[in-house]
């Protein structure tokens, strides 16, 4: 502290004089008495230091000890300090539900009697789905297709397709029926040739009836 923060009256108490630099003997008791006056103040915190003015309260700061001022650095410490931030979560990338595919359209008509790997040469039996009566699916040895009704013209035995002569054949007389011809008669006792099946070959394989 210095004189500059006293009263008039204590500036008046600590006037100099002389020019020994020591005050006169009239002041003393008064110096005396304001300096323990004042150490009582500060010592037991009175009201004192709030009349020493900007002084004072720097001194009461001082005198209330370093824990206040280690509370107070804490807390500014605290208030610096940046709370930690939590980083971005990536964004879930919604995939899009495949889009079904249209089940193929059919390529032919009608019903399916046979199909175009049957082998060259050969013979398949199949159920006319317009009639209902048994028929032969035969694969020419030229690569076409043709169909027939395999009951016989005579009795309606049951006729087959023999590879070997390229003929049909009733095994109850020997009848022979060209299939290149349309099932013509070749050997009777037949008179009319077999019932032809109208037949289709499509482009998915298939060979169908209707």
């Amino acid at each position: 502290w210095s004189p500059a923060a006293l009263s008039v009256d204590e500036k008046q108490a600590f006037t100099w004089v002389g020019s020994n630099g020591q005050p006169s003997a009239s002041v003393r008791p008064q110096v005396n008495k304001k300096r323990r006056r004042l150490v009582a103040a500060l010592v037991t915190g009175g009201v004192v230091l709030g009349g020493l003015g900007t002084g004072g309260a720097v001194l009461a700061h001082i005198l209330q000890g370093p824990s206040t001022m280690h509370r107070s650095a804490k807390h500014a410490s605290a208030s610096n300090i940046s709370q930690p931030t939590s980083p971005p979560q990536p964004k879930k990338t919604i995939q899009p539900s495949p889009t079904p595919k249209p089940s193929p359209t059919p390529s032919h008509t009608g019903v399916v009697v046979g199909s175009t790997n049957q082998a060259v040469n050969s013979s398949t039996s199949f159920a006319n789905p317009l009639d209902g009566n048994g028929s032969l699916l035969i694969n020419l040895p030229s690569g076409n297709f043709v169909a027939f009704e395999s009951a016989c013209t005579h009795e309606g035995v049951r006729v087959y397709y023999d590879a070997g002569s390229h003929k049909i054949v009733c095994p109850r007389h020997n009848a022979l029926f060209d299939p290149a011809q349309g099932a013509a008669v070749l050997q009777g006792p037949p008179d009319r040739a077999l019932p032809s099946v109208p037949v289709h070959i499509n482009s998915d394989g298939t060979v169908t009836v209707g």
